[in-house]
């Protein structure tokens, strides 16, 4: 999808690319299942088009964006021999982590290498290097627990086994309400292009829900809409310029840009400084990319501004909650109880309700 198309103010179909060729297709309803931005990240889990282009298209239509500063990240993955996750359980069976020094340095913590994900992911991120062992795994029980690990295990033995933490999830994104349905007519979202249910960390599983329940409920609701009606005017989408437009822009170059940088400064370890820095960085390259009128640079645009949105979300809340953990702040604060939303010219944050006394 290259863009939604708008009309006074109302969503009412879409621009797409199919190779070379456009295709304008009307709807009375659009529904964004885009993904969140893992793959701006230097190192993720996520496929690297997952990129954040549906949260930055939204918020430059006027879509509310809640939550940008809370991303998760997941330790147990592996580099090397092969990039797969490894199965937490392994470690309740014996294997533990050492640095390049060999120390167990989770040894100190008191739940070890079964720490929480952002524990862990912190403690692994502060190591030169992170290898796991699997000296004290018997084989019958590694064979039966990962059948692939054990296959590896067979080939590789005994090299170097590397484990390094990524970018896992987003908890931000477009905010919905109960149907989907965002703060734009016409505009539904479900998935992780979403934001807000998770609160400041996802608890496991619960992506996977979230997509089944609320993309049922987005889809059920968006037929329920009228007709488009008419469009008040003949929409120029400068489909010929983008077509035939030519780009000056090193794309590659930037991409790699913005994953420095978000993996640097917006990552497992966050400082106030770093983030008001990348924040002011991703802004200058989004604002030198409007200069350019071509579809290579409104694609850069969406996936900058969703960078920037998460920099700048984080920037603003002067604490550490779930995910986002400040090492020059350290603690939670009570007044920042509630939810950062960036809204197309201002940020305002919404305090939380009373918790309710549970029976």
């Amino acid at each position: 999808m290259v863009d939604l198309i708008k009309d006074n103010n109302e969503v009412k179909g879409a621009l797409i690319q199919k190779g070379k060729e456009f295709h304008i297709i009307y709807s009375p309803a659009v529904i964004l299942a885009t993904g969140g931005f893992g793959g701006l990240y230097q190192s993720s889990d996520n496929p690297r088009d997952v990129s954040g282009e549906g949260i930055g298209m939204a918020w430059r239509h006027g879509a509310i964006l809640v939550d940008m500063e809370f991303v998760q990240f997941y330790p147990y993955r592996l580099q090397h021999p092969a990039n797969i996750d490894v199965m937490t359980k392994i470690f309740a069976k014996g294997a533990f982590l050492v640095n390049d020094q060999h120390e167990r340095f989770m040894e100190k913590y008191p739940k070890k290498e079964l720490e929480t994900r952002d524990t862990l992911s912190y403690a692994m991120f502060k190591e030169n290097k992170v290898l796991i062992d699997f000296s004290g795994v018997e084989e019958d029980v590694l064979q039966h627990d990962s059948p692939y690990l054990y296959r590896l295990y067979q080939k590789a033995h005994p090299g170097e086994w590397i484990m390094s933490p990524v970018q896992h999830y987003c908890m931000g994104g477009v905010q919905t309400d109960e149907w989907g349905r965002t703060n734009v007519p016409g505009l539904y979202a479900c998935g992780e292009v979403t934001g807000g249910l998770h609160g400041a960390n996802r608890l496991g599983g619960g992506s996977l829900t979230e997509s089944l329940v609320f993309g049922h409920r987005a889809g059920k609701m968006a037929v329920q809409e009228k007709s488009i009606g008419a469009i008040s005017a003949i929409m120029d989408f400068g489909i010929d310029e983008l077509k035939n437009s030519s780009s000056k822009i090193e794309e590659y170059e930037t991409i790699k840009k913005v994953k420095e940088v978000m993996w640097q400064k917006v990552g497992i370890e966050r400082t106030s400084r770093s983030l008001k820095e990348a924040a002011d960085e991703l802004n200058l390259i989004a604002i030198n990319l409007e200069n350019e009128n071509n579809l290579q640079a409104l694609q850069l645009r969406e996936k900058v501004r969703s960078a920037w949105a998460s920099a700048f979300a984080a920037s603003v809340r002067k604490e550490s909650r779930g995910a986002h953990k400040l090492q020059d702040i350290k603690e939670e604060k009570k007044e920042w109880e509630g939810k950062n939303r960036i809204h197309k010219t201002s940020i305002q944050f919404t305090p939380a309700a009373s918790k309710a006394e549970m029976p």
